[in-house]
């Protein structure tokens, strides 16, 4: 395994620090990247992509298009999951050492499929992108998003993702699948002011106040160079630099003026209700849901290549390299975020639902009347109670 410390560029150089390949030193063996989408191409386009990476597209077309350009791979094929006859243009396996599935699973879909391809490929190698849509379960604003969350997000246009998440976790962990690494990336930035005034464009702005998670495409780029060597297989990560709240984002591409609310209200605690998408009440989609993904658990196993400090993610805006996030969800976060914060929440939402959580010690008051109240020693004690925290607190203080 290549040390980043030895053979990357200073952590303070934050634009241009990049992981080096997790594959073999020798160059033997490709990466494989199926789908040419814009992380996929960026991969070929990095520092020794062109002569470590085969792209795969879908049409003859682009693959011409693809050979024809001096900065990407030369031996790039046509490929299409749904069309098995494509597979025969694929490299033989023993010339690739790890695959990047970049697009969107369907276990409905795709299943079938992917039972079949899967014994071509090296399993713990291979890297599956997906979203931090796919994380349901969002019960609050600013909630923090663990991988743990249960897979019944909703995506930004209001499909229900349930189906990909079966997908991601069979490659996982499933039957006659199993081995791959997922990583579930937020908003792409390439940190153009095109790219989030895109957000802004398509209404995706629910208020000024809310936050939106975003991640610098050479930043997916950088930590998937690493993790193709397997140390993340069977497991899923969240890849995310934080969450930005809207405000500063529009204010830093100039779409809003500094002190401007957009329109979407000037109090922060205004942010709390989220918008609901017709015909989706229940799950509204996550871009209009303020909520703040955690990347606690990459960042501990970054950290481990960065020599315990914090990889050095960079700004969403290029203008704006200062811009930094509401939160990253790590415990160490002020305010809200990490795992304390969400033990802690959990209990709270428990004791409004009546759930009192530990033992719950009962006092009586001594002498005639009523007497004083003492907690020299409790009269009796429940290992657990159902009631709720306000009924307890009036029968055994006030009562």
């Amino acid at each position: 395994m290549a040390s980043l410390v030895a053979s990357a560029p200073s952590l303070s150089a934050s634009s241009d620090y990049m992981f080096p390949w997790g594959l073999s030193p020798d160059g033997g063996g490709k990466l494989l990247i199926l789908g040419a989408g814009k992380v996929g191409v960026a991969i070929a386009r990095s520092p020794g992509g062109k002569e470590r990476c085969v792209l795969t597209h879908t049409s003859a077309a682009k693959v011409a298009a693809s050979n024809a350009d001096p900065n990407l791979p030369d031996g790039n094929c046509e490929f299409r999951l749904g069309d098995e006859a494509t597979w025969a243009n694929l490299p033989a396996p023993s010339d690739v050492e790890a695959v990047l599935i970049t697009f969107a699973l369907s276990w409905e879909l795709d299943g079938a499929a992917l039972r079949r391809l899967w014994p071509r490929l090296p399993a713990d190698r291979v890297i599956v992108y997906g979203t931090t849509s796919v994380y349901g379960g969002i019960f609050d604003h600013k909630s923090v998003v663990t991988e743990a969350m249960p897979l019944t997000g909703v995506g930004v246009t209001g499909k229900p993702l349930a189906d990909r998440g079966a997908a991601e976790e069979w490659t996982l962990s499933g039957d006659g699948g199993g081995g791959a690494t997922v990583l579930n990336l937020a908003g792409l930035s390439f940190g153009r002011d095109e790219d989030l005034r895109g957000f802004f464009d398509k209404g995706y702005v629910s208020h000024a106040y809310a936050v939106v998670n975003l991640v610098h495409v050479l930043d997916v780029v950088s930590i998937t160079r690493l993790l193709l060597d397997g140390r993340g297989a069977g497991q899923r990560f969240n890849v995310s630099s934080g969450a930005y709240r809207w405000k500063d984002l529009g204010e830093a591409v100039g779409f809003l003026k500094e002190g401007n609310d957009g329109g979407g209200g000037g109090k922060e605690e205004e942010a709390t209700d989220a918008p609901q998408l017709p015909g989706h009440p229940e799950h509204p989609p996550p871009s209009k849901l303020s909520k703040i993904v955690s990347v606690a658990k990459l960042s501990a196993l970054l950290e481990q290549e960065v020599g315990g400090k914090l990889f050095p993610w960079r700004s969403p805006v290029a203008a704006r390299p200062d811009l930094a996030p509401v939160s990253r969800g790590l415990p160490s976060d002020e305010g809200r975020g990490g795992a304390g914060h969400d033990r802690q929440w959990a209990l709270m939402v428990d004791n409004f639902e009546g759930k009192w959580h530990g033992p719950a010690y009962w006092f009586e008051r001594g002498g005639e009347g009523g007497g004083t109240l003492s907690f020299a020693a409790a009269s009796t004690v429940r290992p657990a109670t159902t009631l709720h925290m306000y009924v307890w607190t009036r029968v055994c203080l006030w009562s």
